[in-house]
């Protein structure tokens, strides 16, 4: 299995192989940049302070909100871990915090570029997998949506996983090894799926064995048993924190319908693609075909079409490549892992969302590098080139009005904080009753005052008690009210309010 690299790497290697990488994350990061400015504009909203607020609600104590349940359902000791401290190091300016996404999404490009080095020997099919993972529209949210700085972690923690995972069978060092168990506990224990890490692991410990020329059942075994290990642990600990389920109207209460995982799928082809099948601020705007259709005069349906063509043909170059490049079963069989083990949890929730994604998108473009090592010629590196401008095209398109649920949300609480420091300044009135037609969403956009405490954060004001109502109740006792549907509606220039 030449093409990915049968000879046993020697210890120290290449400087060569770091320049590459250098160049490749240096390319891939302006990339992301490039394609994602309208991202670095985008305000805080509540649950941006969600871990914040856990932390807050367990009297400030670190390690009992740590070890305490995220909204009532959810174990994320890892990502809580992870994004507290922040709250605590960067000041109140969102830019700030687009750019730590920015950089830990490059951090997540040296990764992917290391571990494409083990597997990819032929450097085009290399700088293109990363290319195809740079050129993915997902980033605009992992980016703009602060706390989907969970996604980039979680995609860390994994790749490094993998990484020190080769190192270990290439050096034999106990250091490396050591290493990549730690950073498969810590996905795993990063939130409530993070176990399928060690299917992906395991799958790759198994391509590497092969490859290498180690392959045997026990010595696979021997690496993966620890793997199970880590994945009972966190299955009891997490039965020991977590009491309370999903109730049946909860959007992550586990379904799966037939309706729900079509459109799940079409929301992953989105991401992968750049395309939008979706108006409704899922998937962002249309790529070029359907750009390109609505500026001809076409209706939401010419449109559609033009993106559903769009997404036809793309699939269509990607599976005339997965035909041709006929890589090793091993070595497909790893990436259908990695791709279905973060994919498919998705698919038994009723939460539509195109984040849900990017582990996976990381995982194709692992894919696409194999594919094009083993073509290995000019005129499939000129179709995958081709591809990839297709995908530039379509991202730079989509991504230019910026066209999503969350950003309207954020455009939403920045307005509503703009109102407030106008008529308040710096301190907030102690109780503060916002009023609008649709309550529940304020309360969404601005949060409860305790568990996302945006406000109270934000005015510095710890005790400052804020609380939503419909139009038309009685107020009595609360000594300002902003009334959200006239006074917001007005400053964002709409006619009208959720």
């Amino acid at each position: 299995m030449r093409d990915i690299s049968t000879e046993v790497r020697r210890p120290a290697e290449p400087p060569r192989e770091w320049v590459e990488t250098a160049a490749a994350a240096a390319g891939g990061s302006l990339l992301v940049f490039l394609l994602t400015r309208p991202a670095f504009g985008v305000h805080f909203f509540s649950e941006n302070f969600q871990y914040l607020g856990q932390y807050l609600g367990h009297d400030s104590s670190f390690f009992r909100a740590l070890l305490a349940p995220t909204g009532g359902i959810f174990f994320r000791p890892v990502f809580f871990a992870f994004s507290l401290p922040w709250s605590f190091i960067l000041p109140d300016e969102p830019l700030l915090w687009h750019l730590r996404n920015f950089l830990f999404t490059g951090i997540n490009i040296v990764l992917l570029h290391r571990l494409l080095l083990r597997l990819v020997s032929w450097r085009p099919a290399r700088l293109r997998a990363v290319a195809l993972f740079a050129a993915s529209k997902v980033h605009l949210t992992t980016i703009g949506y602060l706390n989907l700085f969970d996604s980039i972690v979680m995609l860390m923690l994994l790749l490094a996983a993998l990484l020190f995972h080769a190192r270990y069978l290439e050096r034999g060092r106990g250091a490396d090894y050591a290493a990549a168990i730690g950073f498969a506990i810590l996905s795993v224990f990063s939130k409530d799926f993070g176990l399928v890490a060690c299917l992906v692991i395991a799958a790759f410990v198994a391509l590497m064995l092969h490859v290498r020329g180690q392959w045997g059942v026990r010595r696979w075994g021997r690496l993966v048993i620890p793997l199970a290990i880590i994945v009972v642990a966190y299955l009891a600990v997490r039965a020991s924190v977590v009491e309370q389920l999903p109730d049946a109207g909860s959007p992550y209460a586990p379904r799966l319908s037939l309706d729900l995982s079509s459109r799940k799928a079409l929301l992953f082809a989105s991401a992968l693609f750049n395309v939008s099948l979706f108006d409704d601020g899922t998937a962002g705007g249309p790529g070029l075909a359907g750009a390109l259709a609505g500026l001809t005069g076409g209706g939401r349906h010419s449109v559609m079409l033009a993106e559903l063509a769009m997404l036809t043909l793309l699939a269509g170059i990607a599976c005339w490549m997965l035909v041709r490049g006929r890589i090793d079963s091993r070595a497909l069989a790893f990436c259908a892992v990695w791709i279905g083990a973060y994919l498919a949890p998705t698919f038994l929730t009723r939460n539509l969302q195109i984040y849900y994604g990017y582990e996976s998108i990381a995982g194709a473009a692992v894919l696409a590098g194999l594919l094009l090592d083993r073509m290995r010629n000019r005129r499939s590196l000129r179709i995958a080139t081709a591809l990839l401008v297709l995908l530039v095209s379509n991202a730079a398109v989509s991504n230019r009005p910026s066209k999503y649920i969350w950003g309207t949300i954020a455009a939403d609480a920045e307005s509503a904080v703009t109102t407030l420091r106008s008529r308040y300044g710096d301190r907030l009135p102690p109780r503060l009753v916002i009023v609008a037609r649709n309550p529940m969403y304020w309360a969404f956009v601005l949060g409860d005052g305790s568990g996302t405490p945006m406000l109270p954060w934000l005015f510095e004001m710890r005790d400052v008690e804020i609380a939503y109502a419909p139009r038309g109740t009685s107020l009595e006792g609360y000594e300002e009210v902003l009334d959200a549907d006239l006074e917001l509606a007005v400053r964002t220039g709409r006619e009208s309010l959720p």
